[in-house]
């Protein structure tokens, strides 16, 4: 597992100083994938290279299974996968299987056993028909690919991933992100995954932080996100506008359970809790109405990210 303690990283430049973290704490659990979101220039890179070894903390500790970061460096390396946004994992002039081959070997992995994981990285990735490529020569959304098979080639405890999905299709895409929670259900892998997608996070995580100015503004669960105040969860029925025949006396009956929130064309959307949808449907249906759709409506997470961003004054 992870666990970062009270980590705090400044970087002095000429003419300014920098805070990129400050006193960050999380934990990251084997079997889970934790997404810490945060828009660019917030602190998650400096955080991944931090617990991947590659840089150093001004303040604090960061732990990998039970190795200190700092003190058990080699130790910590040996257990941890990192793809970094910008395939820094990768060395342009060898091929695609000469990075794995080498990578490999740095880890002392038997020769035989290297060979098939080799094969078995290219194929996952479908990265085959590229083996003889040198790296400098893909694409960026291949290269990316090339980077995710350099941190799986030594099957690694832990992963980082730093904006794993950047600049790949949607077909391949899909197919890392389907990846990613096998190797965290299936293998049972501690992963944290950096991104500023919402839509990317609120698909794959189990839990999430909220990164903004080197702070962690906001942790914890999907179920955790519904005791927040702002957010909202409501049913919204969609019914044919002149479906029953005394809509008016129908709409008269429901005013205490629903409110109409919108209408397009024939159609009026009614928008009621949970705990009135029952009641609400009973009504339309005994009327006679015609009731085209019913949906979950919820605060997304994205509108959960910019409320937050916004009351932290980023």
């Amino acid at each position: 597992m992870i666990r970062v303690e009270n980590v705090s990283k400044t970087y002095r430049l000429p003419g300014r100083v920098i805070k990129a973290l400050e006193r960050v704490a999380l934990e990251v659990a084997r079997g889970e994938i934790f997404c810490l979101l945060g828009p660019n220039g917030a602190g998650k890179t400096t955080l991944v290279k931090i617990i991947a070894g590659a840089l150093l903390p001004d303040e604090g500790q960061v732990f990998v299974d039970g190795f200190d970061g700092v003190r058990h460096r080699n130790e910590v390396t040996k257990r941890v996968g990192v793809v970094f946004e910008t395939s820094h994992n990768v060395y342009g002039y060898l091929t695609v299987e000469q990075n794995l081959r080498y990578f490999g070997s740095l880890n002392r992995i038997p020769r035989v056993v290297l060979k098939d994981r080799v094969e078995d990285c290219l194929s996952l990735l479908e990265l085959e028909p590229h083996r003889t490529a040198p790296a400098n020569r893909l694409s960026r959304g291949m290269c990316q690919k090339l980077a995710l098979a350099v941190a799986l080639v030594r099957d690694p405890d832990i992963l980082l991933l730093d904006e794993p999905t950047l600049g790949l299709d949607v077909l391949m895409s899909a197919r890392v992100k389907a990846l990613t929670k096998r190797l965290a259900r299936e293998k049972g892998k501690a992963i944290l995954l950096t991104t500023h997608n919402m839509a990317l996070a609120q698909e794959m995580g189990d839990r999430f932080a909220f990164i903004s100015k080197g702070h962690i503004v906001w942790e914890g669960r999907a179920a955790d996100l519904r005791g927040l105040d702002f957010f909202r969860s409501s049913y919204v029925i969609d019914i044919v506008r002149d479906g029953a025949p005394d809509m008016a006396s129908v709409m008269t009956s429901l005013a205490s359970h629903c409110s109409p929130v919108q209408s397009a064309n024939d159609v009026l959307a009614l928008s009621c809790q949970e705990d009135g949808l029952s009641d609400v449907l009973k009504v339309l249906v005994e009327a006679g109405a015609v009731i085209k759709s019913v949906r979950k409506e919820e605060t997304s997470l994205e509108d959960i990210f910019l409320k937050l961003f916004d009351e932290g004054g980023s």
